[in-house]
């Protein structure tokens, strides 16, 4: 074996180490952050926060579709306004021309 082979297949070895140890933490850093998402579900607090946050969120959608409702009878009183007076000078502009 010459120095320059023993030399790639040393640096082979280190990538591999280093890519498997990588590999070794990250599996460690999912099991721990699956563990503290289980403790936080087990949490009574963190459970209380989470229907909390769901009532807020559906009051939201409640009054943004209420919001929308509204928004929505404003525009059509205002398209009802425009074509009445549309008729109406349609209507001046007939009797006016007789």
């Amino acid at each position: 074996m010459n120095i320059l082979s023993h030399k790639i297949y040393r640096l082979l070895i280190k990538k591999l180490r280093r890519k498997l140890k990588r590999q070794q933490q990250a599996k460690e850093r999912d099991e721990k952050i699956r563990l503290e998402e289980l403790q936080r579900q087990n949490d009574p607090l963190y459970q209380a926060w989470i229907i909390q946050k769901e009532k807020i969120r559906l009051q939201k959608e409640v009054e943004e579709e209420e919001e929308n409702k509204k928004a929505r009878k404003l525009r059509e009183q205002r398209e009802q306004m425009e074509l009445q007076q549309q008729q109406e000078l349609t209507k001046e502009r007939v009797e006016k021309q007789k």
